[in-house]
C-alpha cells in the first residue's frame, strides 16, 4: 500500500468517526496550512459522506509565533471585536454542526 493510499483511508477514517459527518449536515473543519494537503483529502471525504458543505479554516502556527514575537504588546491587551465575533461565530456553528481540528 502506497503512502497516498494511506491517507486517503486515514481521511476517510478521520471523517467517518472523528468528524462524525451526518448526512445534509454542514461540517467545520479547523486544519494547519501545515497539514492541508490531508486536510483537503478529509473534506472530500466528508462530501462523500453526505456532508451538505464544508467549512474550512486554516489556521498557521508559525506566522501566529512570528507575531507574538514582533507585535507590539498593546496588541494583545485587548481581542480584537471582529475576533470576538469570529470565534462566537465558530463556537455556535460547532455546536449545530460536526466538527474538528487537525
Amino acid at each position: 500500500m502506497n503512502f497516498e493510499k494511506k491517507m486517503r483511508d486515514y481521511a476517510s477514517l478521520t471523517a467517518k468517526l472523528g468528524v462524525n459527518v451526518k448526512s445534509d449536515r454542514y461540517v467545520y473543519l479547523n486544519c494547519d496550512i501545515e497539514a492541508a494537503e490531508f486536510g483537503r483529502l478529509v473534506e472530500e471525504e466528508c462530501y462523500k459522506l453526505g456532508a451538505k458543505d464544508v467549512i474550512m479554516n486554516y489556521n498557521d502556527q508559525r506566522a501566529a509565533r512570528i507575531r507574538l514575537d514582533n507585535a507590539d504588546i498593546s496588541m494583545f491587551e485587548k481581542l480584537p471585536e471582529w475576533k470576538c465575533e469570529k470565534r462566537k461565530k465558530a463556537i455556535s456553528w460547532s455546536a449545530r454542526t460536526s466538527s474538528a481540528a487537525m
